[in-house]
């Protein structure tokens, strides 16, 4: 049960530092449709090429805000997990 307990504890930290762990990613397709939309207007030869490789990165930037929210979601429930772990300890002492 320690073990447990304990590979919990450590997920619920991964859990809780996911964003800090993981910003860079958004921060990259942030500054990466900025750059390329700078680079390469509507009217320019590549413009068309620019724009759907500029959609993808924005897509994974969204992408990427609902996995923050499920994670978010799934470190909420390892507070249920805290709750079980104590209440056994107490019935089992």
């Amino acid at each position: 049960m320690k073990n447990v307990e304990s590979s919990i504890a450590s997920m619920k930290n991964i859990f809780q530092n996911f964003v800090k762990y993981t910003s860079g990613i958004k921060s990259f397709c942030r500054d990466f449709c900025i750059a390329n939309k700078t680079i390469y207007d509507k009217n320019s030869s590549f413009g068309s090429l620019a724009n759907d490789i500029t959609d993808c990165h924005s897509q994974i930037e969204r992408s990427y805000e609902e996995l923050i929210t499920s994670v978010n979601e799934i470190n909420l429930a390892t507070n249920q997990w805290n709750s079980i772990f104590n209440q056994s300890k107490v019935k089992f002492q």
